[in-house]
């Protein structure tokens, strides 16, 4: 694949995306008022007449201090999270005459480097394909929960639009759970999964559902207060202090105290480096029943949202179709094979699974609370977005309700 990259190149003439770059060759940007209450307009990065080659953009990315030169190449990003509705958004994006997002997984910045994900624009829609005047965009589900993966988002794509998609965490590891059965793989029973990912679960556990723990790499809260760490897992706290005691050189109590409150020599630590740095990177969180929602003034504001963050040219997202009901995973055309995967597949409100529940909705309170109350404080308002904010919050208060009791008590 590196070689095919390599000796890929475009035949228009090469245009480096520098503020040095002529105007005139250069489309303009264009601006939309928006409503109150509407996720503000944003911009769309500016475009060129033409493409520079890829080798040409890899050499300028590779350049100490000019890191950000393939920028022009990522417009946004849908980076998490697992079976949290991303296939169904990429889908839907994709079918936008102003888009252009490859229909697979790419999870090159997870272990390759920033360039190799620009190059994959280049292969995938092929030359005289790949349009200048489009807006780009990837998809990678787990990338909000790697470290790396962020960093290089922030060093080299710092103005790429984030997309996080969240999901009631019953729901959210029932269709994974049964995603992998679909896909062939042997799971082990539910109430034997194991709080953290291990081999034959095949990043199904609990952990998945503890949003905050991926969240917190963005660096949009200080993780500083006793209260905010106490909404974080016992071992995103250790990881949290570990970071701020390395960056700042400093001795931290074991109990969860305030990490800027004072270290061994009683100094205040309010103003030193805060555990992970924030990314400037706009994010827009969505939940999966917003997908779905059957309100039509809040489906219709919710496309809105979305066009107007990702600074579509179209108005009132016009040219965004209704939202498609994507189910990922393999489709068997073998009947009785098909029959035993079901069969295999699990009911997550059965009574059974009752102990499970009542786990994961722990698990997603606490998610829920450090979400509404400090990724989407005041203090993120100008860079951290939501589409119907009341119904949003309505949503995510529900991650401590059963929503399988209500289904229960219908069915008497």
């Amino acid at each position: 694949r590196e070689s095919k990259l390599n000796n890929l190149q475009l035949r228009s003439t090469p245009v480096r995306m520098t503020t040095t770059t002529t105007r005139s060759k250069i489309r303009p940007i264009f601006h939309r008022t928006t409503k109150k209450g509407e996720v503000p307009f944003l911009p769309s990065l500016p475009k060129s007449d033409t493409l520079p080659p890829f080798v040409q953009v890899r050499k300028w990315m590779m350049t100490p201090g000019n890191e950000t030169a393939g920028q022009f190449l990522l417009d946004f990003a849908i980076i998490g999270n697992a079976k949290c509705g991303t296939s169904t958004l990429m889908s839907w994006l994709y079918q936008h005459s102003e888009i252009q997002i490859p229909q697979d997984e790419l999870y090159h910045l997870k272990s390759m480097d920033a360039w190799d994900l620009v190059g994959v624009f280049y292969h995938y829609f092929g030359e005289g394909m790949l349009r200048a005047e489009s807006m780009k965009g990837y998809k990678s589900p787990s990338d909000i929960m790697n470290e790396r993966a962020i960093r290089l988002i922030r060093t080299y794509f710092p103005q790429t639009k984030l997309i996080v998609g969240l999901r009631h965490p019953i729901y959210m590891i029932e269709s994974f759970y049964n995603f992998r059965i679909q896909n062939g793989y042997e799971m082990p029973p539910l109430e034997k999964l194991l709080y953290h990912n291990v081999a034959n679960q095949y990043a199904v556990s609990w952990s998945r559902a503890e949003y905050q723990t991926s969240l917190m790499y963005l660096g949009k809260t200080n993780l500083t207060s006793s209260d905010e760490l106490a909404l974080m897992p016992r071992h995103a706290q250790k990881s949290i202090r570990k970071r701020f005691e390395q960056l700042n050189n400093v001795s931290l109590p074991i109990e969860n105290e305030r990490i800027g409150k004072n270290n061994k020599n009683g100094n205040s630590n309010k103003n030193n480096n805060p555990p992970y740095p924030r990314v400037p990177n706009p994010v827009f969180l969505y939940e999966t029943a917003q997908l779905g929602d059957e309100n039509t003034t809040r489906m219709e504001q919710f496309v809105r949202d979305v066009t107007n963050y990702l600074g579509l040219s179209s108005s009132d997202g016009v040219d965004l179709p209704p939202i498609p009901r994507h189910s990922p995973g393999k489709k068997l055309q073998n009947a009785t094979l098909q029959a035993e995967r079901d069969a295999k597949k699990i009911r997550i409100c059965d009574e059974r699974y009752a102990e499970q529940r009542k786990r994961l909705l722990t698990i997603g309170s606490r998610a829920s609370q450090w979400i509404l109350n400090y990724f989407l404080s005041s203090s993120n308002s100008h860079d951290v977005f939501v589409s119907n904010p009341q119904h949003f919050r309505q949503i995510l208060e529900g991650y401590s309700i059963d929503p399988c009791i209500p289904q229960k008590s219908q069915s008497m």
